[in-house]
């Protein structure tokens, strides 16, 4: 019977071990899973503050740079030096006008801009292969007639030019250009070497076509 009791007290002993074993491991992986999403969830706080932090300091930065922007607007609006810039850029666009090129219609228009260049090319003793003019809309046409583009009637007169090359023909040529009373720019300049060599040129000028309201 003592004996019975004995063994029954080394079951139950065995049993009790095990048992706290087991349920030791299960806390201790517990333990571990707790402080990997307690570290986890600290580094997601921390990137997010960080990200906030940013995102204040770029905006701070806008702001600061809109403000001083305002403040130099306001600045030259109150001392007039708005009214002079506005005054100079008037000055500025009349004076470019004054340099487009001028005719009644657009054929006479093109018509004048290639005897002009006829005109220099005989200068120098050059007769020109082919001129061809082509006329080009500064901006887009629309019907608002609330619109006030000052380009709206300003088209762009581009002349390709192809004529033998000589050295002293094109330099010539192009001091007329840069002299010119109107508004003339070289677009493109190409000069082929070959037996009979040849340029080829790009001429633009600007011309404001009359008003179809009027």
């Amino acid at each position: 019977m003592n004996e019975l009791i004995a063994n029954l007290r080394r079951l139950f002993d065995q049993a009790r071990r095990e048992f706290e074993e087991r349920i030791g491991a299960e806390l201790a992986r517990s333990d571990r899973a707790k402080f990997m999403l307690g570290g986890i969830g600290l580094v997601l706080v921390l990137s997010l503050t960080i990200a906030i932090a940013s995102a204040a300091d770029r905006t701070k930065r806008e702001y600061r740079t809109a403000q001083i922007a305002y403040e130099r607007l306001k600045t030259q609006v109150e001392t007039g030096s708005w009214a002079e810039r506005r005054a100079q850029s008037q000055a500025v666009k009349l004076t470019l006008e004054e340099r487009f090129w001028l005719a009644n219609t657009p054929g006479l228009a093109e018509a004048g801009f290639e005897r002009w260049i006829r005109d220099r090319l005989t200068r120098y003793k050059t007769e020109p292969q082919s001129i061809s003019v082509r006329r080009v809309a500064i901006s887009p046409q629309t019907n608002d007639k609330q619109s006030h583009d000052p380009l709206a009637n300003v088209e762009r007169m581009t002349a390709k030019i192809m004529m033998p090359f000589t050295q002293e023909s094109l330099i010539g040529f192009l001091d007329d250009i840069a002299e010119s009373e109107r508004v003339v720019v070289v677009d493109r300049l190409i000069v082929r070497a070959a037996r009979n060599a040849r340029t080829e040129i790009d001429v633009s000028t600007f011309y404001r076509a009359p008003d179809k309201g009027r």
